[in-house]
This record gives structure tokens, C-alpha cells and sequence, in this order.
């Protein structure tokens, strides 16, 4: 706030609600760091503490199967297709 005010005196261009505006967004800004800050550390304790990793590495395998299962599912459905179309076009 007294930087703001003595900018004011010295800028009087720069409009006091400007200066508070970005005063706010400066505030927001050092908020979201910290809270990132607090997230980075939270991962990096969660990385050294083997149940976690354990954790992290079943979730990267259940989402790798997840995607291999929807490939094959594509892969099913066209084949049921095909033998229906096939089964319908016999005499």
C-alpha cells in the first residue's frame, strides 16, 4: 500500500486503481505459488515413500490396460459387425 502511494505521488499517470488492481493480482499470484509450492512437495513425499510410488505405478497400469481394453473392444465390435453383415448377405 505505501508503495502504491508513493508511486501515486511520483506517477500521478498511473492511477491509483490500476496500482491496487495490480496490487490484487500480485497477491493472487503469490497465493497460486504457494499452493503449487505445497503441491511439490506434497508429490515429492509421495514419491519417496515406497507405498505411495507402489500406488503411483498400479495407476499408470490400470490406465495403460484401460486404453489397451477400449483398443480391443473397437476391435470386437467391428468383427460382430462383420459377421452379422456376413450372416445377413447368405442366402
Amino acid at each position: 500500500m505505501i508503495i502504491c502511494i508513493i508511486l501515486f505521488i511520483y506517477c500521478p499517470s498511473i492511477s491509483f486503481a490500476s496500482m491496487q488492481a495490480e496490487s490484487k493480482y500480485n497477491m493472487e499470484i503469490q497465493r497460486e505459488n504457494e499452493r503449487l509450492k505445497c503441491k511439490i512437495n506434497l508429490l515429492a513425499k509421495q514419491m519417496k515413500n515406497p507405498d505411495s510410488l507402489d500406488t503411483i505405478k498400479l495407476q499408470a497400469r490400470i490406465a495403460q490396460l484401460e486404453g489397451e481394453n477400449s483398443a480391443r473392444q473397437l476391435v470386437i465390435d467391428a468383427l460382430c459387425a462383420k459377421m452379422k453383415k456376413d450372416t445377413d448377405d447368405e442366402p
